[in-house]
């Protein structure tokens, strides 16, 4: 059977009731990482409440440190030090595992202190950046989680919290070794069941042909010197939901890639420099204009209509004004004669902390433009396919479930409907005055750093850049 994870929050289940959502396949999650043990108690007695039954997954905030008991944010100033006592981090003993020297990164990597001191009462450190330090940010010093515990207080709370609810589903983060699994399900109730922690991410996005020829060889985004690099125009997106999903810092970048095609050299002979002048190649050509935008049916005027990508050549878009655009406009020259200079594939390897482990892909050679994905778990895969609006569940040892997400209508178009879903995120945002979103600036500042570093990369052979440092 299909099944949906919801995660509840201040609007889903208070603003908005369960009763205009709820179906049998419905999955409500718990952010065990927002709000005291109290707060997630209610959250499950509301639920509960509203849906007597209801399927709910408690996911474990894990053993990220953050900090606590912050009563009034503190003021950040590069150059200068100051201190954090030890029950200001979810974890008191954070200070065992430090030493004077040490770099922490803290707010997703947004500011860099050295460690100064650290001691049975407080931690120094000097800041490097300016800003301000609030709760529940995340502070991380690399290669010192071998040594911290799998489970924090809260984590154990929580599933005491679980057993004594029923719930049905726990989920762990941050799971590094088979003895961790084990550690929470010794103490996971019988009959709760365990969705463990990602492994890798392989995701690919099809440009498609006529779309890199549209956009990135004729059209805004063709070179890189008046615009930006292909990785960070087309695939910010891709970025983002890598670092959503892997949900910690990436740490390292490596890309390779070029624009290998779409050249002059590579011209087949009697080509034109326009389409419309008399090309000998004409017919056989897939990038002909006149194919794209006028006689395909799914891109061409005669066929998709007025809409994208006919819309960018001209307003109001007819057959004479198109066929006008493309004797004297941009998008009507060869696509081996033009002034492009972005890439037509790209491949980048990410690491990001936890051990997970990234690969993204990005073709021009493609028939159909979409995304594909594959995520890997310690206890199963998902495959997701952007055309078919389809996830597929594998988990290990049980039969294949299959999501059908065009059952949930238009909300769904869109970039897979992330693009009304960042604006219904938005508005409620606004509506109820501020408050925390599904994710912040700050992680969206990160994924196009990301794509930069990738770029650097890619123009530097390929050479590995550690994000701190970028």
């Amino acid at each position: 059977m299909q099944k949906y994870i919801l995660t509840t929050g201040p609007a889903l289940a208070n603003e908005v009731p369960l009763s205009q959502v709820h179906t049998e396949k419905n999955i409500y999650r718990i952010n065990g990482a927002h709000g005291s043990l109290a707060d997630i108690e209610a959250g499950i007695k509301n639920i509960r409440s509203q849906v007597p039954g209801a399927v709910i997954l408690m996911d474990l905030p894990g053993n990220k440190v953050r900090t606590a008991n912050i009563e009034v944010g503190i003021q950040l100033e590069k150059g200068k030090t100051f201190a954090l006592r030890n029950d200001q981090f979810n974890y008191p003993d954070f200070y065992r595992h430090l030493q004077p020297g040490m770099t922490a990164w803290a707010n997703d990597s947004v500011f860099e202190f050295e460690v100064v001191s650290a001691d049975s009462e407080k931690v120094v450190f000097l800041s490097k950046s300016d800003g301000v330090l609030i709760n529940g940010k995340g502070v991380h010093v690399r290669g010192i989680h071998q040594d911290i515990p799998f489970l924090f207080k809260k984590d154990r709370q929580l599933i005491r919290l679980a057993n004594q609810y029923k719930l049905d589903f726990v989920g762990l983060s941050f799971v590094r070794t088979p003895e961790n699994v084990k550690e929470a399900q010794a103490l996971i109730g019988q009959g709760i069941q365990v969705i463990s922690k990602i492994e890798t991410i392989d995701a690919i996005e099809h440009v498609a042909y006529w779309h890199q020829a549209h956009s990135f060889v004729r059209g805004n985004w063709r070179n890189s010197s008046e615009t930006s690099p292909m990785i960070l125009q087309k695939s910010c997106h891709d970025m983002d939901i890598l670092r959503w999903l892997a949900g910690a810092p990436c740490l390292k970048v490596q890309s390779f890639g070029s624009l290998d095609y779409f050249k002059a050299e590579n011209a087949p002979q009697g080509a034109a420099p326009r389409c419309l002048d008399g090309c000998a190649c004409k017919d056989a050509c897939p990038y002909d204009a006149e194919k794209i935008y006028v006689t395909d049916p799914r891109t061409g005027i005669r066929g998709r209509g007025k809409g994208w990508p006919c819309a960018v050549l001209a307003s109001e878009p007819d057959e004479d004004k198109i066929y006008a655009a493309l004797r004297t406009g941009p998008y009507g020259r060869c696509v081996f004669h033009c002034d492009n200079n972005v890439v037509d594939h790209q491949t980048v390897n990410l690491e990001f902390e936890g051990n997970i482990h990234a690969t993204f892909t990005m073709t021009a050679f493609t028939q159909d433009c979409r995304r594909t994905i594959k995520v890997t778990g310690t206890l199963g895969e998902i495959e997701g396919d952007m055309a078919k609006n389809a996830l597929t569940l594998r988990r290990f040892g049980r039969p294949e479930e299959t999501f059908d997400l065009n059952e949930e209508g238009g909300q769904f178009s869109g970039h897979g409907g992330g693009d009304f879903g960042l604006m219904a995120s938005f508005c409620r945002l606004i509506a109820r005055g501020g408050g925390a979103g599904l994710t912040g600036v700050d992680a969206s500042v990160e994924s196009h750093v990301m794509a930069l570093a990738a770029e650097a990369s890619r123009l530097d052979g390929g050479r590995t850049i550690a994000l701190a440092g970028f």
